[in-house]
């Protein structure tokens, strides 16, 4: 008789499932995962940047560190990236994400938003997308200056409402004087980042050439 009333139905002996520690269930709660979820990239925590509101950097700065951090994993499965972000989230900041309700993010995009609708600047978009729009490079600013002003700028805009990458690389490469705007398209870069370091490289080839103070229209493209 011994071990009756186990393996009723010719179940035999099976081991109960592992249990799931509440605080770890409740890690991703707020998450609309799917059911079956991609891996994690290996040894990813090691230069994972975090982001607590008690200390230096702004929420805007975290999503940019952020986007660098997992382009350079080549993360490419939204349930993975949002899995990522929720454990950026350090302090009070994780504190907040836990406790909001279950299942009630169903992507990076709701993710995003709300993140930045409680750490973010407290400005409205919509003064961002106007000034992202009348953005143009300083006569004292450099190429490299003006990137960093602009991606700034252009981070601190949600997803939901961000222009396209081939509207930010019209608006990158018309924010410079006309003729320098002409070589820059000239170049033909396939993505924002690219047309950034073209931009960078074409300023370094002119300053060398002399010709940046005062460019002569008859040697467009001789000398660059």
């Amino acid at each position: 008789m011994a071990g009756a009333g186990r393996g009723a139905g010719g179940g035999g002996n099976k081991p109960l499932p592992p249990r799931i520690m509440p605080w770890v269930a409740a890690r991703h709660g707020p998450l609309a995962l799917p059911g079956i979820r991609k891996y994690m990239p290996d040894n990813y925590l090691k230069l994972m940047p975090k982001y607590n509101a008690e200390k230096k950097g702004t929420a805007e700065e975290h999503l940019d560190a952020f986007q660098n951090f997992t382009d350079n994993l080549n993360v490419e499965h939204e349930d993975v990236y949002m899995r990522i972000f929720v454990q950026t989230l350090d302090g009070d900041v994780r504190k907040w994400f836990i406790n909001l309700g279950n299942a009630t993010l169903d992507s990076w995009e709701a993710l995003e938003a709300s993140f930045l609708e409680q750490w973010g600047d407290k400005n409205d978009y919509q003064y961002y997308l106007t000034e992202f729009a009348s953005l143009k490079k300083k006569e004292n600013e450099n190429v490299e200056e003006f990137t960093k002003r602009l991606k700034k700028l252009y981070n601190k805009i949600p997803t939901s409402i961000k222009p396209t990458p081939t509207a930010a690389m019209i608006k990158f490469s018309g924010a410079f004087e006309p003729y320098f705007a002409v070589l820059l398209r000239e170049r033909r870069s396939r993505t924002l980042l690219r047309m950034q370091s073209d931009a960078v490289a074409l300023e370094g080839n002119l300053t060398a050439a002399g010709n940046l103070a005062r460019i002569d229209p008859d040697k467009k493209g001789k000398d660059v």
